[in-house]
């Protein structure tokens, strides 16, 4: 019985790391590598929960670096994996090489995007591939996280909305992290533009996300199925979330 299984919710959670796992075996498949003996290294980890401990159920071999010692602690207790490591790390202080690098959802708690990703180039393979995902700041959830904020300097409503659980899995002990940057998706392909990388392939998360929607109507049977589908047929500008994999320019 697996013990790190990621429950689909309106972030799109499981759908991101189905995306995942799809570009990793992709990669072994191009590159006839077997995973266990793919390098992958997990910028930003967190506590573990949402992606480096389930790939590491599944077999990969993967290390996971955050700043945020709290989140490093809760993942080595939970980890049961030889193959996985975690670190209180940075990109700067990364020695080795990979062939895979995974940045989810970092890119908007930076104050310089572009540096950061010009230092990704640094640490990867020559064929490697970075799996790079970021929320739409301008997208359903951000808009109604934004409206939330507002609603809880109520007490009332704030109390209310807090017994109401979503399923929304810790992903940072870091109460501290904020977002710095609000990114729409031409300004983000400028990022890239103006990087070492380029996009080989891009996804879109779901459409309808957020606090009070993962409180609400993602309770009713079908509705996150429904969103990742919408998700799948939409432009881009509409995605709660994006899915992008990166190689370096030639």
């Amino acid at each position: 019985m697996n013990k790190f299984i990621v429950k689909e919710n309106s972030y799109g959670h499981r759908k991101r790391l189905d995306f995942i796992i799809k570009q990793i075996n992709n990669y072994c498949l191009i590159n006839n590598l077997d995973k266990k003996d793919v390098q992958i290294l997990d910028i930003g980890c967190g506590s573990g929960l949402l992606i480096t401990l389930p790939l590491g159920e599944l077999g990969y071999n993967i290390l996971g670096i955050d700043v945020d010692n709290s989140s490093i602690e809760f993942a080595k207790k939970n980890n049961v994996f030889e193959k996985v490591n975690f670190e209180v790390n940075t990109i700067e202080n990364i020695n080795d090489k990979y062939d895979i690098i995974l940045t989810c959802e970092i890119l908007e708690h930076l104050e310089n995007p572009i540096e950061f990703l010009n230092k990704l180039g640094s640490k990867l393979k020559d064929n490697g591939i970075v799996i790079l995902t970021t929320p739409n700041g301008y997208g359903w959830s951000e808009n109604e996280g934004m409206l939330v904020n507002y609603l809880l300097r109520n007490k009332l409503i704030s109390n209310t909305l807090m017994k109401i659980r979503g399923n929304k899995r810790d992903i940072t002990l870091n109460k501290d992290d904020k977002h710095l940057q609000r990114f729409s998706y031409i300004n983000l392909l400028k990022i890239f533009k103006n990087s070492c990388f380029e996009v080989v392939k891009q996804e879109n998360g779901p459409v309808f996300g957020g606090p009070i929607i993962e409180r609400t109507l993602a309770r009713i049977p079908g509705f996150k199925v429904f969103s990742n589908l919408i998700g799948d047929k939409v432009s881009p500008r509409l995605a709660l979330v994006w899915y992008f994999v990166l190689k370096k320019c030639k």
